[in-house]
């Protein structure tokens, strides 16, 4: 919307969401790159022993979380509403990467932090579910994290409805 500023000061805004973490002015979803979802993903696992039960984390844990994501990524302004809401489609994803090594072929390769199957398994698995090839030669150097956090902890059920293959 450029009439309430010039085409530089709109720039800038961008630049300036983006950089921070903000997706718009109004919208309350942050963006989160690889180094600040591994950073956030140990500080899960750090502050995981410290709750009552397994995979919760308690008001004053989220805001220590908050501050230490704040103080790491100088600039940032992460609410910790949105690092719930980071931990919620991360889990989402680990259970959509549980499902795919559960196929027939499918494992997890910890040297190059991806999936690994044959050519062939992957095309089965494409035709199963075309959103799957998000996740064909794709790195996702926080999974060791993700399982750390959630093995054993959620019975993997497959639904490709509220499945993240996006990320």
């Amino acid at each position: 919307m450029i009439s309430s500023g010039s085409a530089m000061e709109v720039d800038f805004r961008v630049r300036h969401h983006l950089r921070n973490g903000i997706t718009s002015k109004t919208s309350k979803r942050a963006l989160w790159d690889d180094i600040k979802k591994d950073y956030f993903v140990n500080l899960l696992c750090q502050y995981v022993s410290h709750s009552p039960k397994r995979n919760s984390w308690n008001r004053e844990t989220w805001e220590k979380i908050r501050e230490e994501m704040k103080e790491r990524f100088a600039g940032s302004n992460i609410s910790t509403e949105q690092l719930r809401q980071l931990e919620r489609d991360l889990k989402k994803l680990y259970k959509s990467i549980k499902h795919i090594e559960s196929q027939p072929g499918f494992r997890w390769d910890h040297d190059n932090k991806m999936l690994e199957a044959s050519d062939n398994d992957w095309q089965k698995l494409f035709k199963a579910d075309p959103k799957a090839r998000k996740w064909h030669s794709k790195m996702l150097p926080y999974y060791s994290g993700l399982d750390t956090l959630y093995k054993g902890a959620y019975e993997i059920e497959y639904d490709s409805s509220t499945c993240l293959f996006f990320y």
